[in-house]
Protein backbone atom coordinates (compact mmCIF):
# COMPACT_ATOMS: atom_id res chain seq x y z
CA UNK A 1 0.00 0.00 0.00
CA UNK A 2 1.65 3.08 -0.96
CA UNK A 3 -0.35 5.68 0.21
CA UNK A 4 -0.80 7.43 3.15
CA UNK A 5 -3.43 6.38 5.22
CA UNK A 6 -5.37 7.91 7.96
CA UNK A 7 -5.04 5.10 11.04
CA UNK A 8 -6.04 5.50 14.59
CA UNK A 9 -2.96 3.77 16.60
CA UNK A 10 -3.47 1.97 19.62
CA UNK A 11 -0.73 -0.05 19.14
CA UNK A 12 2.77 -0.34 21.31
CA UNK A 13 5.30 0.96 18.46
CA UNK A 14 9.20 1.65 18.74
CA UNK A 15 10.75 4.41 15.81
CA UNK A 16 13.33 4.09 14.45
CA UNK A 17 15.11 7.19 13.52
CA UNK A 18 16.79 8.05 10.28
CA UNK A 19 18.56 10.68 12.39
CA UNK A 20 18.03 12.79 15.47
CA UNK A 21 15.98 11.96 18.61
CA UNK A 22 12.36 12.59 20.27
CA UNK A 23 10.61 12.45 22.86
CA UNK A 24 6.52 11.55 23.69
CA UNK A 25 4.62 12.43 26.73
CA UNK A 26 1.24 12.24 24.97
CA UNK A 27 -0.90 9.36 26.43
CA UNK A 28 -3.82 9.95 24.48
CA UNK A 29 -5.07 7.89 21.32
CA UNK A 30 -4.73 10.65 18.20
CA UNK A 31 -5.89 10.68 14.26
CA UNK A 32 -2.35 10.59 11.80
CA UNK A 33 -1.81 10.09 8.67
CA UNK A 34 1.06 7.23 8.00
CA UNK A 35 2.51 5.92 5.15
CA UNK A 36 2.73 2.26 4.65
CA UNK A 37 5.45 1.04 2.10
CA UNK A 38 5.82 -2.74 2.77
CA UNK A 39 8.38 -1.96 4.64
CA UNK A 40 10.10 -5.29 5.85
CA UNK A 41 11.97 -5.96 9.00
CA UNK A 42 15.36 -7.47 8.18
CA UNK A 43 18.18 -8.95 10.63
CA UNK A 44 21.13 -10.45 9.52
CA UNK A 45 19.63 -11.20 6.22
CA UNK A 46 16.50 -12.67 7.79
CA UNK A 47 13.21 -11.07 6.82
CA UNK A 48 11.71 -10.39 9.97
CA UNK A 49 7.59 -11.67 10.18
CA UNK A 50 5.23 -9.54 12.03
CA UNK A 51 1.58 -8.89 12.44
CA UNK A 52 1.87 -5.08 12.41
CA UNK A 53 3.08 -4.14 9.64
CA UNK A 54 5.66 -1.08 9.77
CA UNK A 55 4.97 2.86 8.30
CA UNK A 56 6.54 5.59 8.14
CA UNK A 57 5.07 8.82 9.68
CA UNK A 58 6.58 12.71 9.63
CA UNK A 59 9.94 10.73 8.10
CA UNK A 60 10.14 8.32 10.66
CA UNK A 61 10.16 4.24 10.42
CA UNK A 62 8.00 2.91 13.40
CA UNK A 63 7.66 -1.34 14.41
CA UNK A 64 6.25 -3.56 16.64
CA UNK A 65 9.04 -2.83 19.89
CA UNK A 66 8.76 -6.27 20.51
CA UNK A 67 8.97 -7.89 17.23
CA UNK A 68 12.54 -6.05 16.80
CA UNK A 69 13.79 -6.41 20.24
CA UNK A 70 12.73 -10.63 19.83
CA UNK A 71 14.50 -10.38 16.70
CA UNK A 72 18.10 -8.91 18.36
CA UNK A 73 17.65 -11.18 20.83
CA UNK A 74 17.09 -8.04 23.52
CA UNK A 75 15.25 -8.49 26.69
CA UNK A 76 11.77 -6.15 26.49
CA UNK A 77 9.26 -6.06 28.80
CA UNK A 78 6.18 -3.84 29.29
CA UNK A 79 5.81 -1.30 32.33
CA UNK A 80 2.06 -0.36 33.01
CA UNK A 81 2.64 1.31 35.70
CA UNK A 82 5.05 4.28 34.53
CA UNK A 83 3.95 3.31 31.79
CA UNK A 84 7.37 2.60 29.87
CA UNK A 85 9.08 -0.42 27.58
CA UNK A 86 12.49 -1.37 29.30
CA UNK A 87 15.00 -3.28 27.40
CA UNK A 88 18.24 -5.18 28.56
CA UNK A 89 21.26 -6.23 27.05
CA UNK A 90 22.30 -9.74 26.82
CA UNK A 91 20.61 -13.11 27.59
CA UNK A 92 18.50 -13.47 30.40
CA UNK A 93 19.94 -16.23 32.51
CA UNK A 94 18.12 -19.63 32.29
CA UNK A 95 16.74 -20.76 35.55
CA UNK A 96 18.79 -24.05 37.04
CA UNK A 97 15.22 -26.18 36.88
CA UNK A 98 14.74 -25.39 32.99
CA UNK A 99 18.53 -26.25 32.57
CA UNK A 100 18.29 -29.32 34.59
CA UNK A 101 15.17 -30.92 32.76
CA UNK A 102 16.34 -29.95 29.47
CA UNK A 103 19.51 -31.93 30.55
CA UNK A 104 17.21 -34.94 31.37
CA UNK A 105 15.44 -34.73 28.34
CA UNK A 106 18.03 -36.98 26.35
CA UNK A 107 17.72 -36.84 22.42
CA UNK A 108 18.26 -41.31 22.93
CA UNK A 109 15.72 -42.91 24.38
CA UNK A 110 17.24 -44.37 28.17
CA UNK A 111 16.51 -47.39 29.89
CA UNK A 112 17.72 -47.65 33.36
CA UNK A 113 16.88 -51.43 33.64
CA UNK A 114 19.85 -52.06 31.47
CA UNK A 115 23.23 -51.74 32.75
CA UNK A 116 25.25 -51.74 29.86
CA UNK A 117 22.56 -49.61 27.94
CA UNK A 118 21.70 -46.84 30.52
CA UNK A 119 25.91 -46.40 31.15
CA UNK A 120 26.01 -45.68 27.61
CA UNK A 121 21.95 -43.67 26.23
CA UNK A 122 21.73 -42.34 30.16
CA UNK A 123 24.48 -40.60 31.05
CA UNK A 124 25.77 -37.87 27.99
CA UNK A 125 28.52 -35.11 28.60
CA UNK A 126 25.63 -32.43 28.33
CA UNK A 127 26.23 -28.59 27.77
CA UNK A 128 24.10 -25.60 27.29
CA UNK A 129 25.56 -23.36 24.56
CA UNK A 130 23.93 -20.61 24.30
CA UNK A 131 24.45 -19.38 28.11
CA UNK A 132 21.17 -17.64 28.38
CA UNK A 133 17.63 -17.48 26.78
CA UNK A 134 17.89 -16.35 23.32
CA UNK A 135 15.48 -15.83 20.28
CA UNK A 136 16.51 -18.07 17.12
CA UNK A 137 13.46 -19.16 15.51
CA UNK A 138 11.48 -15.46 16.02
CA UNK A 139 8.67 -17.18 18.48
CA UNK A 140 9.94 -15.30 21.69
CA UNK A 141 13.24 -14.44 23.64
CA UNK A 142 13.28 -17.76 26.40
CA UNK A 143 14.67 -20.44 23.70
CA UNK A 144 18.32 -21.90 24.40
CA UNK A 145 20.47 -24.96 22.68
CA UNK A 146 21.67 -28.07 24.81
CA UNK A 147 24.35 -30.06 23.50
CA UNK A 148 24.85 -33.88 24.35
CA UNK A 149 27.83 -36.06 24.05
CA UNK A 150 28.05 -39.91 23.67
CA UNK A 151 30.58 -41.57 24.80
CA UNK A 152 31.77 -45.41 24.44
CA UNK A 153 32.64 -47.25 28.06
CA UNK A 154 36.05 -46.82 27.22
CA UNK A 155 35.43 -42.75 27.32
CA UNK A 156 35.37 -42.54 23.80
CA UNK A 157 33.48 -39.70 21.75
CA UNK A 158 30.73 -41.53 19.54
CA UNK A 159 27.90 -39.04 18.62
CA UNK A 160 26.44 -35.90 19.55
CA UNK A 161 23.11 -34.57 19.07
CA UNK A 162 22.24 -30.89 19.65
CA UNK A 163 18.35 -30.16 20.74
CA UNK A 164 16.75 -26.60 20.59
CA UNK A 165 14.43 -25.47 23.75
CA UNK A 166 12.01 -23.42 24.50
CA UNK A 167 10.06 -22.30 27.89
CA UNK A 168 6.83 -22.52 27.74
CA UNK A 169 4.36 -22.37 31.06
CA UNK A 170 7.54 -22.81 33.48
CA UNK A 171 8.91 -26.39 31.42
CA UNK A 172 11.18 -26.63 28.97
CA UNK A 173 9.59 -28.03 25.98
CA UNK A 174 12.33 -29.44 22.75
CA UNK A 175 11.51 -28.01 19.83
CA UNK A 176 13.56 -30.09 17.66
CA UNK A 177 16.94 -32.14 17.47
CA UNK A 178 19.68 -32.28 14.81
CA UNK A 179 22.57 -35.38 15.12
CA UNK A 180 26.09 -33.26 14.59
CA UNK A 181 27.94 -36.30 14.47
CA UNK A 182 27.76 -40.05 14.81
CA UNK A 183 30.11 -43.74 14.84
CA UNK A 184 33.15 -42.16 14.38
CA UNK A 185 35.32 -43.24 17.46
CA UNK A 186 38.56 -42.65 16.26
CA UNK A 187 38.04 -38.65 16.82
CA UNK A 188 37.83 -36.56 20.09
CA UNK A 189 34.94 -34.54 20.82
CA UNK A 190 35.69 -31.86 19.36
CA UNK A 191 34.25 -27.83 19.76
CA UNK A 192 30.87 -26.52 19.63
CA UNK A 193 31.04 -22.99 19.05
CA UNK A 194 27.45 -20.96 18.90
CA UNK A 195 28.17 -17.21 17.38
CA UNK A 196 24.73 -14.76 19.03
CA UNK A 197 25.37 -12.26 16.32
CA UNK A 198 25.08 -14.73 13.30
CA UNK A 199 22.94 -17.09 15.43
CA UNK A 200 24.55 -20.68 14.36
CA UNK A 201 26.68 -23.53 15.54
CA UNK A 202 29.72 -24.18 14.52
CA UNK A 203 31.17 -27.79 15.18
CA UNK A 204 34.71 -28.89 14.81
CA UNK A 205 35.85 -32.48 14.90
CA UNK A 206 39.39 -33.18 15.02
CA UNK A 207 41.25 -36.72 14.76
CA UNK A 208 43.44 -38.19 17.50
CA UNK A 209 46.90 -37.61 17.89
CA UNK A 210 49.56 -39.32 20.19
CA UNK A 211 51.55 -36.91 21.75
CA UNK A 212 54.71 -37.44 24.15
CA UNK A 213 55.74 -35.03 26.32
CA UNK A 214 58.11 -35.58 29.47
CA UNK A 215 58.15 -38.70 29.07
CA UNK A 216 54.56 -38.91 29.25
CA UNK A 217 51.97 -39.85 26.85
CA UNK A 218 48.77 -38.44 25.83
CA UNK A 219 45.85 -38.17 23.44
CA UNK A 220 45.61 -34.44 21.91
CA UNK A 221 44.34 -32.83 19.38
CA UNK A 222 45.01 -33.81 15.59
CA UNK A 223 43.61 -32.92 12.43
CA UNK A 224 40.56 -31.60 11.47
CA UNK A 225 38.30 -34.59 10.50
CA UNK A 226 34.91 -32.44 9.89
CA UNK A 227 32.72 -29.63 10.15
CA UNK A 228 29.40 -28.80 10.41
CA UNK A 229 26.83 -25.66 10.46
CA UNK A 230 23.89 -25.84 12.49
CA UNK A 231 21.32 -23.07 12.37
CA UNK A 232 17.46 -22.22 12.14
CA UNK A 233 15.47 -22.56 9.37
CA UNK A 234 11.62 -22.61 9.06
CA UNK A 235 11.61 -22.49 13.01
CA UNK A 236 13.70 -25.80 13.38
CA UNK A 237 17.37 -26.37 13.62
CA UNK A 238 18.77 -27.67 10.04
CA UNK A 239 22.57 -28.57 9.16
CA UNK A 240 23.14 -26.40 6.80
CA UNK A 241 26.88 -27.05 6.08
CA UNK A 242 29.37 -29.93 5.94
CA UNK A 243 32.88 -30.28 5.43
CA UNK A 244 34.28 -34.15 6.01
CA UNK A 245 37.92 -35.31 5.67
CA UNK A 246 38.32 -37.26 2.50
Amino acid sequence: MNKFKAAMLGILVVCLFAGGTAAFSKTVTEKISARFANIKLIVNGNVIQTKAEPFIYNGNVYAPVATVANALSIRQEWDNKTPAVRFSNGASSIPDAIAQQAKRTLPLPCDGSDPKGSAYYCSPDTEILTKGYVNLTGAGNQEFLVLYRYKSVEGIPFEAYLTLFRQINGKAVPVNTVELYKGESTAEPGDAVYDPGLKKVYMHRYEFKLITENNTTRFGKGELLEAAIVEVQNGKLVKTGQLAKK
